[in-house]
């Protein structure tokens, strides 16, 4: 730091902007923000792609009548789509 006598106290306005105290902090921001992006990014993409741990086994339960109206209404449209 500098010192002028006329003031009589450290004068941290005139200080060198390369103060050693305070680099780098913006690359650390970056790379902490960009391992932050990252490891969240890995860890959606593992949760998405993850297999089951067991296999289904046995029958399936019946449809309800809720169930069996959707599956005739996709039925439909995909007829008429696939007719085009």
């Amino acid at each position: 730091m500098w010192k002028f006598g006329w003031i009589g106290k450290w004068a941290p306005m005139f200080d060198p902007i390369n103060d050693s105290t305070d680099r780098n902090w913006k690359i650390w921001l970056v790379f902490t923000a960009l391992a932050i992006t990252l490891i969240a990014s890995l860890i959606m993409v593992l949760r998405m792609t993850q297999m089951p741990l067991k296999s289904y086994a046995g029958r399936l339960p019946a449809l309800t009548s809720e169930q069996r109206e959707t599956a005739a209404g996709v039925h439909q449209v995909v007829e008429s789509l696939a007719a085009e």
